[in-house]
């Protein structure tokens, strides 16, 4: 017979999902098998009332600076009745009493005194210990107390915004004014430095525009001008340089290119870069035929029309209204520019050959 006591010592067992066998319910792995076994979960517990804590009753009350209140609000109720019943006329109560008017009628009723146990119908004698003027007065603002608390957080509230609008107008007032001179006093304008130097009028405009974008105040825009009269002045220093080659017009060209793509809407860069591409174009002319006998010269010009164009000229005859013909000859012709002059005041003169170089006098 086996002993109770030792089966409830040993552990309970269950079956390896892998291999069938029972083994103990705490094993995580089996012995007869090796498989890795999870930990079988905890049953599911279900707990009474009684496990819980039991059922206890609970007394709730109101405390007793609220029943002390209460009990001091109707105490005063009590007196103020009592003093008008004892103001009120005697004539308007002459007549027959109640029957369980417990006063006597007749003689001796003059010489009654109420029993001290005698109270009104609905009132409860003003007996018991004397009432605090606290106790009074927490009864007495027992209603409106919550009212003036609510109107005071209201109030508070309000008052706390006005000033936080104003604090917040005068602040974002203070940043912006702010902002404005930490800009103008961080974007330093590159183009005084440059022009102060005599450095190149291209750069000092690229510089300038670069100060417009960052601010655009009047002190940026009078830079800009004179940057835009300084880019002038080099690009017609190169037209009317003394001595002069057409590699300097190509030059002028270039610098009148890249001041109009920088300040594209500057009125007075757009036409110097047209009057510069003009003057390329009158002097892209080339020799066709040379007649010496007749003293005539076919010419192929590009201006002012982009298509080559054939022009037949004699001596001082004038091409593009500007270049006068001096000189005729088997090979070359000598032109003079009355638009351009040398330093020393008299126009420039120029060969062009047959086979298109142009010398320069």
């Amino acid at each position: 017979m086996v002993d109770k006591h030792d089966s409830e010592s040993q552990d309970k067992t269950r079956l390896c999902p892998t291999c069938r066998t029972p083994i103990s319910i705490l094993a995580t792995k089996c012995r007869f098998c090796g498989d890795e076994i999870s930990r079988k979960r905890e049953e599911d517990r279900h707990f009474t009332v009684h496990d819980l804590g039991g059922e206890q009753a609970s007394k709730y009350g109101m405390s007793s600076d609220a029943l002390e209140a209460l009990e001091a609000y109707r105490r005063e109720e009590y007196l103020d009745s009592a003093s008008v019943e004892a103001a009120a006329p005697s004539g308007k109560n002459s007549g027959p009493r109640r029957t369980n008017d417990p006063r006597p009628s007749g003689e001796g009723a003059g010489n009654y005194s109420p029993p001290t146990s005698a109270k009104p119908a609905g009132r409860r004698p003003a007996s018991g210990p004397a009432v605090s003027n606290a106790t009074r007065s927490a009864a007495r603002v027992l209603g409106g107390g919550k009212v003036r608390v609510a109107a005071t957080v209201v109030g508070g509230a309000l008052v706390f915004l006005l000033i936080a609008g104003f604090a917040k107008g005068k602040l974002d007032s203070y940043l912006a004014g702010r902002g404005k001179d930490d800009s103008a006093m961080s974007v330093k304008n590159r183009a005084v430095a440059i022009l102060e130097r005599g450095g190149p009028g291209i750069e000092a405009l690229e510089a300038a525009h670069q100060a417009l974008q960052q601010a655009d105040n009047p002190e940026n825009q009078k830079i800009a001008d004179q940057a835009r009269q300084k880019v002038k002045a080099d690009v017609y220093a190169l037209l009317n340089a003394d001595p002069w080659s057409p590699k300097d017009l190509n030059k002028a060209s270039e610098l009148a290119s890249r001041a109009e793509k920088t300040d594209p809407d500057g009125v007075e860069l757009r036409n110097l870069y047209t009057e510069v591409n003009d003057d390329i174009r009158m002097y892209k002319m080339t020799i066709s035929k040379i007649d010496g006998a007749s003293e005539e010269v076919t010419l192929r010009v590009l201006y002012p029309n982009p298509d080559p164009d054939l022009v037949v000229k004699r001596k001082d005859d004038l091409v593009h209204n500007r270049f006068k013909i001096r000189e005729i000859t088997p090979e070359y012709v000598r032109f003079q520019d009355v638009l351009r002059k040398t330093s020393s005041g008299r126009p420039r003169e120029f060969r062009l050959f047959l086979s298109g170089e142009i010398v320069v006098l």
